[in-house]
């Protein structure tokens, strides 16, 4: 949903990925990691941030002490 409402095209959904993942890496957003992807069809999976290890993230959100710095 974050992708379509920043107009990422499919062609850049790994780079989108790398972006997310780099920012969970700098503990700048939390993501919520689904716990059966493999119950998904492979159209529901390629919705979701991978790491392309098979880990799948179905929630991106801020941290707190990012989340109070937006005005």
């Amino acid at each position: 949903q974050l992708r379509e409402e920043l107009g990422v095209s499919p062609d850049e959904k790994a780079r989108f990925d790398r972006a997310v993942l780099s920012l969970y890496r700098e503990r700048r957003v939390y993501l919520a990691r689904h716990d059966y992807p493999l119950g998904l069809d492979e159209a529901a999976r390629n919705q979701l941030v991978s790491d392309g290890s098979g880990n799948y993230f179905v929630v991106i959100g801020l941290r707190d002490a990012d989340a109070e710095s937006i005005p």
